[in-house]
């Protein structure tokens, strides 16, 4: 995708001018470029962030496994 097939709404000045009055500090992006830019830092952000998820998820699991494993070795009763 770039950024030029990006819709973005552009506000007037007088709803820039509202918003400044109420204390936000940050405005939305008006140009397809700034839009552009900041989905691309939401999309890193997620996807640093699932995988973060699954390695935190899948030690969690090798964790249990072994210890599962090793319990049910030294418990288990083998079949005469």
């Amino acid at each position: 995708m770039t950024a030029d097939k990006v819709k973005v709404q552009k506000l007037s000045e007088e709803e820039i001018q509202k918003m400044k009055d109420n204390g936000v500090e940050k405005l939305p992006p008006q140009t397809s470029e700034e839009c552009f830019t900041l989905m691309e830092k939401i999309a890193k952000l997620i996807k640093d962030g699932a995988i973060t998820f699954l390695v935190k998820e899948y030690t969690y699991l090798t964790v249990f496994s072994i210890a599962f494993s090793v319990l049910i070795y030294f418990t288990a009763e083998p079949e005469d």
